[in-house]
Order: C-alpha cells, then structure tokens, then sequence
C-alpha cells in the first residue's frame, strides 16, 4: 500500500470514527504544506470545532491501535463539548471566562526548532482579546506528540489557560491591540493537583458565565471535561463528585448522564454577588500581581519614536520569552512623565527610557526626570535609559541625574540594545 493509499485509509477510519454516533459530520479534509498537513472539520449541535493532522499521522492510524483509541476518545470528547453553548469557551482558575480559537494549519518558526499556532484568545467578561502564538518543540513534536497527537490539542488550551493566570497574557480592545504577538510555549507535563475547594468554585464559574451568561438559567455545560481535569491537575471523577456536591446544595442542576450541569437556585440567588465578586477578585488579582512584578520590562517612549525603534525592541524583547508592556506607557504632549514611569514602575520589574529628541522637545518640566530616582527603592536600579539620536551632551542638558547613568544608544545596533538589557536585569 503506497504513503498516498495509507493516508486515505486513516482518513477513512477518522471520519467513521467521528461519525459514529450519527451526531456528527465530517467535511473531507483539505491539505496544507504540500500535503503535510490536514485538516479537519467537524459540525454537531449546529457548531464547529476543527483540528489539524500531519501526513505521518494519517498514514499510521491503520496501523496504530494507539491512534485509533486516542482517536476515539477525542471524537467523543469533541461531541461533548459542541453541545455546549460555545465550545471553544473555557474557565480559568483566575476566574477569567476566555475564548481560545486556534489558526490551523501550524506554521514553522523561522530560525527555530519549533513550530507555532497562531491562537486568539478573547475575554468574555469585557471581550477585550489577546493574539497569540502557542510554541510546540521540535522535542515535544518528536517524543510526546509522537505517542499521542491528539494530546495537542488540549494541551493548547490549558497552555493558554495557565499563561492567563500567570498574568503574562495581555488583553486589549480591538481599537489598540498591538500587532505583536504574544508568545505561549506548550506545556505538555502534568499539572499540580489543586484543592477541592478549587474545583468547587472553577465549577460555580464555569456554570455561571459559561452556561447562564451565554444562555439562560437551563444552559448546560460539560462539567466533566477531560481538559479541565487536565488543567485542573485533577480527574473527570473528581470533577464528578464535586458536581454531585454542587448539587446537593442546589448550585448546580444535573443532566441524566450526570455529566452535564445548568444552574440551581442557589447559584442564581448569588448571581449579582457571584459576578461580582469574580470581577473584585480580578481587579485585586491584578493589583498583587502588579505589586509583585506581573511584567519583566516597561517602555517610556515618545510616540514618535514608536515605529522607528520601539515597536521593533519591543518584539525583540518578547522573542526572548521578556513579559513587555510598552502600549500603555506611550508619551503624548501634556503627559505627566513622572506619574507615567510611577505606574509602570509598580507593575514591571524594571523600565526602559528611550531619551529622543522627540522625547526632550515633550513640554515636562526637568525635575520629573529628576525627580524619577526617589521611585528606586532600596538602592536597587530600575530605570534603564537608552539613548536614541541623542548625546551624552544632549542628554545631560535634560537631566544631569541620567548624563551619569550607564545607558547604551540604539546607534549600536538593535541586537546590541537587546543583549545590554538582557544583561542588565539577568
């Protein structure tokens, strides 16, 4: 049997897999990167939900009982989860609903041993969106997802998952998102189990703003989902006896199967407190994540400067795994450029100054700039200048305070630039 034949084949036994139950439909795959990739799409419940395969996979589903179990089990979770009100919605342990959806096929890092998925991920408490890229290894490619390329897909979303509640995914609105994207790396291992009481409340969540936010009260959601209990560091039983809970005490009203859950009395009772409380845990979230440093670097910039070298480092930066903030620390005539460098400063690990001329010809008065010592405690340096078409004479006209600080000048290349502050902040 030739590769083309074999492929056919484990195409064969994927839709007959899929289609079992009567419930879905599978549309015939289309190819990508010359036929190295294939993907799928798959309708049930009036929704779609699609993924992508590799050649290699295809042409050993016959011959694989591996492929074919783990092919079984994700048609039937993927069943499950289009009978949700939206299937690509999922809970955080932060307690933020999000929308994570994926661009098939995957896409070659250049220059890299790895591959990436370009993946939007909306919050659905104030849509607001963050683009992403989720990097697969060329490790993982070869040893885990070898053994099991069904886990990838999953794993993609709690990845994502995991990155929101480190706080090291950014949201915007639509009108100011950035054009860099944000760098998720795959997580494959397993994950820390978490306290019952975790899976009680990422379970009260997910029904409120999963089931009675997108719906109404009679608004099922899949409360045992194998990736939440992935996620979750825990089991689809666990999840079950918790439901079970949930339910005696009217939270939660159960479908037959058990598996399925709408919202009890008791839960809509709290609604207003329970939407609440989600949103002033997330604020006060933020606020200690702040505190604690949620971002390696932030960057005070003139505006004009952003297209000429900032946005540039910027990417830069977040190549080399940097958490950066610059957007918001943008400089317009008649900002306060202390309070600007304040606010940043309590939410990054360290700020970087691109003094310009652009920046100097800023109507701000000198001891601003001066001023910006007394905001680096304990003798420990924060604020990071780099000079930008400007001298040390130029610079020492503005602040003397700065002239004296080790600075580099983006005259020196921008690779350079990004290894000074690599080593600057270890």
């Amino acid at each position: 049997m030739t590769a083309k034949d074999q492929r056919t084949r484990g195409i064969d036994i994927l839709t007959e897999i899929f289609t079992r139950t009567g419930s879905l439909r599978v549309k015939a795959p289309r190819t990508f990167n010359g036929g190295f990739s294939y993907y799928f799409e798959v309708t049930g419940y009036g929704k779609v939900a699609d993924f992508c395969l590799t050649a290699e996979v295809l042409e050993d589903m016959e011959g694989t009982r591996g492929y074919q179990e783990q092919a079984n089990h994700f048609a039937w979770a993927t069943e499950q989860r289009l009978r949700n009100p939206n299937p690509i919605a999922f809970m955080t342990k932060r307690g933020v609903p999000v929308e994570v959806e994926s661009t098939w096929p995957p896409e070659p890092w250049p220059g890299r041993a790895a591959s990436i998925v370009r993946t939007n991920v909306r919050n659905l408490m104030d849509s607001t969106r963050a683009r992403c890229f989720v990097v697969t290894t060329h490790g993982q490619q070869v040893f885990e997802l070898k053994q099991n390329p069904f886990v990838k897909f999953g794993a993609i979303v709690n990845s994502v998952r995991d990155a929101v509640d480190a706080g090291k995914v950014v949201f915007y609105e639509d009108a100011i998102e950035p054009d860099t994207l944000q760098q998720v790396d795959l997580r494959l291992e397993q994950r820390q189990r978490d306290e019952q009481e975790t899976l009680e409340i990422f379970l009260e969540r997910k029904i409120f703003w999963l089931g009675f936010k997108v719906g109404n009260m009679r608004s099922f959601v899949w409360l045992t989902d194998p990736w939440d209990a992935d996620y979750l560091g825990s089991s689809s039983a666990d999840l079950a006896r918790e439901a079970e809970v949930l339910e005696a005490h009217n939270i939660v009203q159960l479908e037959k199967d058990r598996q399925f859950g709408s919202s009890g009395r008791e839960l809509l009772l709290r609604a207003r407190e329970l939407e609440t409380s989600i949103i002033s845990t997330q604020r006060a979230s933020g606020k200690d994540q702040r505190q604690a440093g949620e971002w390696d670097v932030f960057i005070s910039h003139a505006s004009e400067d952003k297209l000429s070298f900032v946005h540039p480092l910027a990417e830069a930066l977040q190549q080399r795994g940097l958490r950066v903030w610059y957007d918001k620390f943008t400089l317009t005539l008649g900002d306060s450029l202390r309070q600007k460098i304040d606010d940043g400063l309590r939410s990054s690990r360290f700020g970087l100054v691109v003094l310009s001329p652009h920046f100097f010809n800023k109507d701000w008065p000198q001891k601003e700039l001066d001023g910006l010592v007394a905001l680096e405690v304990d003798s420990r340096k924060v604020i990071l200048p780099i000079w930008h078409g400007v001298s040390r004479n130029d610079v020492a006209k503005f602040s003397p305070i700065l002239a004296g600080r080790l600075a580099v000048s983006t005259s020196t290349g921008l690779e350079n630039v990004v290894a000074e502050i690599l080593r600057a902040i270890g």
